[in-house]
């Protein structure tokens, strides 16, 4: 049997670039919906004496949010981070936002954070330290806005929380010069 490499070089191709839309429309998970072995599933974290749980019964939209609480004694602070495709961001605004809740947060706080690299250089970095919350607070909308320099080689973004309590993340969006990131997806289709 003969086997035509232009079909399965076509197959190969029609594949790849199937999976990439599939993973690009999924991977970011900016409201916590998916999970993968007890964490957010696309999200890289990092962060020890931090306990990780998808409440279902506190939660701003979908069906659960992201809860972390310090547990032990050990470990400073829990960090999630995920990246944005620099093709996506470059020379773009940004409007970064979510809603955080805190519950008893002592010596530390509750952020949100975005960060641009180009060559292993900083270009912009924003973790919202100043008006970050702390105590105890209801859900609250909090925003981070940036330019997105012309060629970025890598934008990372995600929350951050150091200290003791609880806090939880839900409905997280991105917005790129007025546009919401899901809805830019839908147009390179």
């Amino acid at each position: 049997m003969k086997i035509n490499m232009k079909i399965v070089l076509r197959l190969a191709v029609i594949f790849v670039s199937f999976t990439q839309i599939t993973f690009a429309q999924t991977f970011l998970n900016l409201d916590f919906e998916k999970n993968k072995d007890g964490k957010p599933e696309g999200w890289r974290c990092m962060g020890d004496g931090f306990k990780i749980t998808f409440d279902s019964a506190v939660f701003v939209s979908g069906k659960k949010s992201l809860c972390i609480e310090k547990s032990t004694a050990e470990g400073v602070y829990f960090s999630a981070g995920n990246r944005l495709p620099p093709e996506y961001g470059k020379g773009k605004n940004l409007v970064f936002s979510g809603y955080i809740k805190t519950d008893i947060v002592e010596n530390g706080i509750a952020q949100l954070w975005w960060r641009v690299k180009k060559n292993g250089e900083l270009l912009n970095f924003n973790n919202m330290y100043d008006k970050a919350p702390r105590g105890t607070t209801d859900w609250t909308k909090y925003t981070i806005e940036l330019k997105i320099d012309d060629n970025p080689d890598e934008i990372a973004f995600g929350i951050l929380f150091s200290g003791k309590g609880k806090v939880w993340f839900d409905k997280l969006q991105i917005e790129l010069n007025e546009k919401i990131y899901e809805d830019l997806l839908q147009e390179k289709k």
